[in-house]
């Protein structure tokens, strides 16, 4: 199981097959001072391309 899509080479070889969706819910300290986030914002820490959070504005 992958929760991301398949590459190009993986499309290949395998093939993909759908079962389930699941949410995930993003907790941060009270501190913070980052008070919202973008659904691009949240994906790219997800993914990995953003990784701390002087990266982020948290502005909407």
């Amino acid at each position: 199981m992958v929760c991301r899509y398949l590459t190009y080479d993986e499309q290949e070889m395998l093939r993909a097959k759908k079962i389930a969706e699941d949410e995930i819910i993003i907790i941060a300290n009270q501190k913070n001072p980052i008070t919202y986030l973008s659904t691009k914002e949240l994906a790219g820490i997800y993914s990995g391309k953003i990784t701390s959070w002087e990266m982020l504005k948290g502005e909407p």
